[in-house]
C-alpha cells in the first residue's frame, strides 16, 4: 500500500510549492543552533556544546518552519483547532472532509511521520493510512505530488491546510 521514499523527493516537492523553503529551513535552524550554543556556552563556558546543527532534511521537514515560510510568501493557510485527541481510527474521519479537494484521487501523495520517515502512497489508500499510521501527538505532513496543498497536523492540536 505504502513505499518508503527519499526525503530528497519530499524536500523537492515541498520546494516546488514553497520556494525559498530551504534557504529559509537552514537559516532558521543555523540562527536557532547559534543560540542554543550562545547559552550553553554562558553556562557552561569551560564545555564543549553538545548541540549538532540540524541536517538540510530535518530543518525543511521541521512543521514550524514551513508554516512560518508558508505565511511569508503569502499562501493561504487554513487553521483548524482539533479539540480533543481522536478516538482511535476516528482521525481518518477528521481528514476525510479535507481530502477531496486537498489531493487528487488518481495523485500518489507523500507523507512524511512525526519522526520524519518519509513515505509514498496512492491517494485511494490514503484515510485508511491515516487511521493505522498516523498519530496527533507528533507533527504528520502530507503533501500530493500533483495537487498544490499540503496538510499538516501539528502535535499542539492543530490542523494546517496550506494553499500554495
Amino acid at each position: 500500500m505504502y513505499m518508503q521514499e527519499q526525503p530528497a523527493a519530499v524536500l523537492l516537492r515541498l520546494e516546488t510549492l514553497l520556494p525559498g523553503l530551504a534557504a529559509y529551513a537552514e537559516g532558521r535552524a543555523r540562527h536557532a543552533h547559534s543560540m542554543r550554543v550562545a547559552l550553553w556556552n554562558r553556562v557552561h563556558p569551560d564545555e564543549a556544546s553538545p548541540f549538532k546543527l540540524w541536517s538540510r532534511e530535518s530543518a525543511c521537514l521541521d512543521v514550524d518552519y514551513i508554516i512560518e515560510h508558508a505565511t511569508t510568501i503569502g499562501a493561504k493557510i487554513e487553521k483548524r483547532r482539533i479539540e480533543a485527541e481522536p478516538e482511535e481510527g476516528d482521525l481518518g474521519n477528521l481528514l476525510a472532509p479535507l481530502l477531496p479537494g486537498a489531493v487528487n484521487p488518481n495523485e500518489d501523495v507523500l507523507f512524511v511521520s512525526h519522526e520524519q520517515a518519509c513515505s509514498r502512497m496512492p491517494s485511494a489508500g490514503l484515510q485508511q493510512f491515516i487511521e493505522e499510521r498516523v498519530v496527533l501527538s507528533g507533527d504528520e505532513i502530507l503533501a500530493g505530488t500533483t495537487t498544490a496543498r499540503i496538510i499538516v497536523l501539528h502535535h499542539e492540536g492543530w490542523l494546517f491546510v496550506l494553499q500554495c
